[in-house]
């Protein structure tokens, strides 16, 4: 590309300028340059470079798209805009976007950046003419932070960016949490956060055999004996609120699974007496589906009752909540359906029962964007959960948790994104990513600043002492699939930790 014209602004504690920093404030001012499109023809570049500065800088007859008043830390941001004309002869801008932040990590410090940009209407995927860029320089002996130091999710301190995130081990019969299952929490506690193993709240919403529910008083009591363990051990945990909507089957409660459409889910379903097929589920009508958001609203409550620190709404994997999100498993013509808005109409009624029942910063969300678990497909979900990372992003949440994985296709191209790099500029609270992570792959995505918890499920199950194992770079114990699912105290709470 040819630039044609470039321009650069710094700014830094104690300095004002068209990026204003006063008292370690930086005051940061974007907006979209109108006439930005096409190939320019008959469009004045001086003009249209003089409305991208004046968008970038802060000019008052710009007009402001977002204005973040943050924290530098005692560091510098420097704004950079060029224009530019490729060889087509279409006009492009580019937007730089630079912090040095000698008290921070470089992971905060790309947070803090990501939480600057977060709005605008300049955006990474879907604005082809604009190519925007955020990136942290760290200055020579700087601390340096990571997934081995403490973090603050709302209210609660954290002593790492570890999480063990839910597992489902079926070992609840009965449907209730029980002394195994709290010694095996208890043992996990060095984790900075566990999330439970997801627990249902509601006999509909139950999927697999001898998992536990949150709904009756029985299980509120045995999940306090979870958490006064976990707690005892210095440990903290949320519990995840689960309904499986389609993915279950008449053998676990007697009736018709439910879901937004009468779609089953390809496959077969486990019972104990042998794998089965799905079966075509019941579409919720409007008044059952609000008896569903009440069922979450009710778990909440019982779950603040039974000790946890706080809960996580199950969003994601295919089941209930994210069959409503996917035009493949949602075809419905009522305000439920159709629309992104529509689709995304039970997730906001959930968030919104959940975080009235706990206080600020208590309350998590789980999405899967990359899909594909449990017959989840969507037309678009670029779009699909863009918007719902949006929505949750005007709740006081915790936390996003999101699975990673690839989604897309995002650009003509094809080139797919992945779920945690689309989502974090639009969720400005803390993120937590699981799937596929390893040691050396979660310190640096950490220090990116992409996502700021990592979890990590199988090397949690094996490795009860995953934290300090990681910090001193101990070998790890290889889990036993064979005994994920079921079954006793092997392959559940007699793994080795270091001496």
């Amino acid at each position: 590309m040819n630039v044609l014209y470039t321009a650069v602004v710094t700014a830094g504690s104690g300095r004002n300028g068209p990026v204003r920093s006063d008292d370690g404030k930086l005051d940061l001012q974007l907006a979209a340059p109108a006439g930005l499109g096409g190939n320019g023809e008959g469009t004045n570049p001086e003009q249209l470079f003089a409305a991208a500065y004046a968008a970038c800088f802060g000019s008052a007859a710009a007009g402001v798209a977002r204005r973040e008043n943050l924290d530098t830390g005692g560091g510098a941001i420097t704004a950079s805009v060029s224009l530019g004309r490729t060889e087509a002869g279409e006009y492009r801008l580019a937007v730089h976007l630079e912090g040095s932040f000698p008290h921070l990590s470089s992971g905060e410090g790309m947070r803090l950046m990501q939480a600057a940009h977060a709005g605008c209407p300049y955006s990474n995927a879907t604005r082809g003419n604009v190519d925007v860029t955020l990136s942290v320089k760290q200055p020579e002996g700087a601390e340096q932070t990571g997934l081995f130091s403490p973090w603050t999710l709302g209210d609660l301190e954290l002593k790492n960016r570890l999480v063990m995130p839910p597992l489902t081990r079926n070992r609840a019969p009965g449907l209730v949490a029980n002394r195994l299952m709290a010694e095996y929490y208890a043992q996990r506690a060095s984790a900075g956060l566990i999330i439970s193993e997801g627990t249902q709240i509601s006999e509909l919403g139950q999927g697999y055999q001898d998992t536990p529910g949150i709904y009756t008083e029985a299980q509120r009591d045995g999940w306090r004996i979870v958490t006064d363990a976990v707690h005892a051990a210095g440990g903290r945990i949320f519990a995840q609120l689960w309904h499986v909507g389609r993915v279950s089957h008449s053998y676990y409660h007697g009736q018709t699974p439910v879901g937004p459409s009468a779609i089953p889910v390809p496959g077969m379903a486990y019972t104990p007496e042998g794998m089965v097929p799905y079966e075509t589920p019941r579409a919720l009508s409007l008044e059952e589906i609000g008896e569903v958001v009440e069922q979450f609203r009710h778990a909440a409550v019982l779950a603040r009752d039974a000790g946890f620190d706080g809960v996580e709404v199950h969003a994601a994997n295919g089941y209930l909540i994210d069959q409503f999100l996917r035009t493949g498993s949602n075809v419905r013509t009522d305000r439920y359906g159709g629309s992104v808005e529509n689709r995304l109409r039970l997730l906001r009624e959930v968030t919104e029962a959940v975080v009235a029942e706990w206080p600020e910063g208590r309350v998590g969300v789980r999405l899967s964007p990359a899909g594909g678990v449990n017959g989840a497909s969507d037309d678009d979900p670029v779009a699909t959960f863009s918007a719902a990372a949006q929505l949750l992003n005007s709740f006081p949440l915790a936390c996003l948790h999101l699975v990673e994985g690839p989604v897309g296709p995002a650009r003509s191209d094809g080139a797919r994104v992945s779920a945690t790099e689309m989502i974090r500029p639009l969720f400005r609270r803390t993120i937590i990513s699981t799937g596929g992570y390893n040691r050396q792959s979660a310190i640096a995505t950490v220090e990116k600043g992409t996502a700021d918890l990592i979890g990590f499920g199988r090397f949690f199950i094996a490795n009860p002492d995953l934290p300090a194992r990681f910090r001193s770079d101990a070998p790890l114990n290889e889990p036993h699939p064979e005994t994920f699912y079921g079954g006793g105290e092997k392959g559940y709470t007699d793994y080795p930790t270091l001496p």
